[in-house]
Order: structure tokens, then C-alpha cells, then sequence
């Protein structure tokens, strides 16, 4: 028996800047998009979906197995679709985590390129005058706070005012995010915000290590493991 919940939507504003980005993160993308379509790999006149972005990986993949001639310009389409990847994934940072979270994405992709293993596809998309760009205005919203946390400090803060006694448990995709909701929920500790972060890390085998950092947020201390198929994540 699952409980009925009453489900509220809080829609928040992107900051102008952050727009700004997202438009510059849109044009690398869709440049790649349209060479995959010339190349054959994606359809023509629709908006390309991150579901259809990663099935393409395959189609890519037989399209080189099937090619008589070794399939070299499909190797070019499977590493433009894996640089395409990487900016719908700085696209979905920018509109959902914030200039932080985004930040660091660039700057690991940048120090990446150091290793001579690195890849093809991230080579590419940081010599791409557009990624240059965009960091160059994302490093300078890195102060601003992301939009979701600024309405989840007023929610909690106005709820614990209203009852004191309320328990509120807050769950975010990223941990880099959860760090953030940690450190500004501390600042109101006399307002009766007492924060903690609770981590769960995938281990080997089947089980998820459940740790947490109470009032530090640091995270990390295992405290028990309990079977993958009991939890969704």
C-alpha cells in the first residue's frame, strides 16, 4: 500500500546569465546534432531527445560493421554523437545545478585533455571556441546561488517557522548539489535548521553503502549495506 501524497510544482526562473550559457551550450549542440543528421544517423527535422542521442551509439555501431569500405566516417559519427553527449550533459547541469556544478564539469573535461589517453570527443569539445565561452561566463555566475535552492532555503525555513517539529527530507540527483542544500541550510541553525546528508554509494556486488556527515556534510562514513533490490535509485 503506497500512501496517497499531494504533490505541489514550484517553477523557478533562470538567472539571465545562466540563460545565456544554456544558448551557447544549445549551438554546440545542435551543430553536432546536424552533422549526425547529414550523416544519416539521426532523423532530419525533429528535435533530437537525449534517449534517441544515446540509441544512436548503436545504430552508429552497425552502421560501421555493415560498411564495406571500414566504416570510417562512421567512427567520425560515433565520436561527434560522444561529444554531443557531453554537451547535452553540461546543458542539463546549467538548467538544473546551477554555475557550480557546471563549472566544475568544464574545468574536469579541460584537465582530462591532459592525459594522453584522453579521448577523441573531449578534445574536440573543449578546443571548440563555443566551450571557451561558455566557461568564461559560467565562471563568472560561480557566486550565484541555482534558483532550486534559493526556493528550497525559503520553503524549509518558512515550514519549520509554521512547525517547528516538521521533518523534511530533501532528495537531489547529483551529489556536488546535495553539498550545496548542506552548507545553506547550516547558516540557519538558529532558525532550527539542523542539516544532514545522507550519501548512498553504489559498492561492488549488489549493495549500497549508506553513509552520512552529520553537520559537516562530508559524507563518506560507511554505516551498513542493504540489498540493490530494496531501494530505487
Amino acid at each position: 500500500y503506497i500512501q496517497e501524497l499531494e504533490v505541489k510544482t514550484v517553477k523557478v526562473e533562470l538567472s539571465e546569465g545562466m540563460r545565456s550559457v544554456i544558448g551557447i551550450l544549445e549551438r554546440m549542440f545542435l551543430e553536432r546534432i546536424s552533422k549526425l543528421q547529414r550523416m544519416g544517423v539521426l532523423r532530419r527535422g525533429a528535435r533530437t531527445s537525449v534517449k534517441e542521442l544515446l540509441g544512436s551509439a548503436s545504430r552508429i555501431q552497425e552502421m560501421i560493421r555493415k560498411d564495406t569500405k571500414g566504416g570510417g566516417a562512421y567512427y567520425q559519427a560515433m565520436s561527434i554523437q560522444a561529444q554531443a553527449m557531453k554537451v547535452s550533459h553540461a546543458m542539463e547541469l546549467a538548467e538544473t545545478q546551477g554555475a557550480e556544478a557546471l563549472y566544475h564539469y568544464m574545468d574536469r573535461l579541460i584537465k582530462e585533455t591532459g592525459d594522453p589517453n584522453c579521448s577523441k570527443a573531449t578534445r574536440k569539445v573543449v578546443s571548440d571556441p563555443l566551450f571557451s565561452m561558455a566557461l568564461n561566463k559560467v565562471d563568472s555566475l560561480r557566486e550565484e546561488l541555482p534558483p532550486k535552492v534559493e526556493a528550497l532555503e525559503r520553503y524549509i525555513i518558512s515550514k519549520l517557522r509554521e512547525d517547528p517539529d516538521s521533518k523534511i527530507i530533501t532528495f537531489t540527483h547529483y551529489r556536488d548539489t546535495a553539498s550545496v542544500v548542506f552548507e545553506r541550510l547550516s547558516r540557519h541553525l538558529e532558525k532550527g535548521v539542523h542539516p544532514v546528508r545522507f550519501v548512498l554509494c553504489v559498492t561492488e556486488g549488489n549493495a549500497v553503502t549508506v553513509g552520512w556527515g552529520k553537520d559537516r556534510g562530508d559524507g563518506g562514513y560507511p554505516q551498513g549495506a542493504v540489498d540493490r533490490s530494496t531501494l530505487r535509485l
